[in-house]
Order: structure tokens, then sequence, then C-alpha cells
């Protein structure tokens, strides 16, 4: 793929800096060879807990709406996540809270993750949890709460440089 507006520099620079951070792995690689072998075994779910974002990119298909998950329903899919996990002998969960924009919701997701958390204690499995995002509102606290609930992160990137913010409105 060929990006005119960035010089061969930016783009390596860009992708060198991710690498060090540990977002990105060689195709191969000991750690996605790993990383692969762990998930074999695991049940991965997303829930939706919003259809509210701070952005309006162009490309995305949600229609942006306030209308969110409330606790009962969400309290009902994570039951519903862990007894089919163990109904097909999975080892663990992954769950992907999404939306929208899944921060916007956060209070939500932190009741979900730590019912996740004892329904994974209860069980004997292993979990995992990982709020997607666009980044844009996440601050300190937000970080630490989610280090609380060892909750991680995955940030969509819409480019590189200025290209990112190109997309986002």
């Amino acid at each position: 793929v060929a990006f005119p507006q960035w010089s061969q520099e930016a783009v390596i620079g860009s992708v060198v800096e991710l690498y060090r951070a540990g977002l990105l792995t060689t195709v191969g690689g000991e750690k996605e060879r790993t990383a692969l072998s762990a998930s074999a075994n695991i049940l991965t779910a997303w829930i939706h807990v919003t259809n509210s974002c701070n952005l309006r990119c162009d490309y995305c298909y949600l229609t942006k709406t306030s209308d969110g998950m409330d606790v009962e329903t969400g309290y009902a899919a994570i039951d519903a996540i862990f007894r089919s996990a163990i109904a097909q002998n999975f080892r663990g969960v992954k769950i992907k809270y999404s939306g929208g924009e899944a921060t916007l919701s956060f209070p939500l997701v932190e009741h979900l993750h730590k019912q996740a958390h004892r329904l994974a204690a209860e069980l004997g499995l292993f979990l995992d949890g990982v709020v997607l995002s666009n980044g844009v509102a996440i601050g300190e606290r937000l970080i630490e709460s989610m280090k609380r609930l060892h909750l991680r992160l995955a940030v969509s990137l819409d480019g590189v440089g200025v290209a990112h913010n190109e997309q986002r409105a």
C-alpha cells in the first residue's frame, strides 16, 4: 500500500515505535505462536455496551444514539457466556467490551467485568477482558480502574500521523 503523503521514514518510525511498545510482533514469531496456542481453547465474546460515541467518523457503520445496555441485560449476557464456556469445555473466557465508545459506559463495564471475575473464580476459568476504544477520552483515572480490574485496552488507529485524525470527526 502506498501512502504518498507520508515519508518512508515516518512510516518506518511509526512501525518501529509500535513494535517497541509490544503492539506489533513479527509474523510467525514466538510471541504470536504462544498467543495462538494459549487462545485455542478460549471462548471470545463481544458485549456491545453502548451506541454512544464521542466521534462521528465517516466510515462508522453504527448509528449513534444514547442507547446503552442496562445492568440486568449485561449480567444475563455475562452469565450466558460463562454457561456456554462450561457447556463447551472451554478453559477460559475473553470478553471484549465495545460500542459506540465503550469507555463512555465504563461504570457498566466495571460492573460486568467484576461479575465476570466472580464467575471465572467460581468456575475455575481463565478470564481476559479488553475494552475497545477510540482512545479520545482515556485518562489516568480510567487507566487505573482498568488496571485494577485487569482489563486491557485496544485503541483503534485510523492511520499514521496526520491521516489518523483526517478519518475522525
